[in-house]
């Protein structure tokens, strides 16, 4: 096999990676996407939204929640959290279980720049953790609906 040909082996298994990874890209942000509306139409008539659902990234909490971090889609109800993973099941904390909640940019070796840990204390003692975007919606609506319960 001479160089050119190991050239052209090479540069089609990097624009095959190229068009899968696309590919999975794509279909993540559909997935969340439709996660998002999905959990808009499931929520009771019995609640409402205090956080409205967002894209957000499952940092880790105990293992009932499962370790595996992941992406996907959480909102935040006068009832409970919500969270909808892109892959895997669902994960939902209701508010009568959250004792506080407090905020960090590293959370068990986890950092992103421009994202900010929200981060769960239960009353049991656990901790369960959220990467988004912005968090100051998030404490402000934790702090109205801890308080008021």
């Amino acid at each position: 096999m001479n160089d050119t040909q190991v050239l052209w082996i090479v540069a089609a298994i990097v624009v095959l990676d190229i068009i899968v990874t696309g590919a999975a890209f794509v279909w993540a942000l559909r997935r969340s996407a439709a996660l998002k509306q999905e959990l808009e139409r499931s929520t009771s008539a019995h609640e409402r939204f205090l956080v409205s659902p967002q894209n957000a990234g499952y940092s880790g909490g105990p293992r009932r929640f499962g370790w595996v971090k992941g992406s996907g889609v959480l909102a935040l109800t006068d009832r409970r959290v919500i969270f909808r993973r892109v892959f895997g099941g669902p994960l939902e904390i209701e508010l009568a279980d959250i004792a506080s909640v407090s905020e960090a940019a590293w959370y068990r070796g986890m950092y992103k720049a421009g994202r900010r840990h929200v981060i769960l204390h239960l009353k049991e003692g656990a901790k369960v953790a959220f990467m988004v975007r912005d968090a100051s919606p998030w404490l402000e609506a934790f702090d109205k609906a801890l308080t008021k319960g």
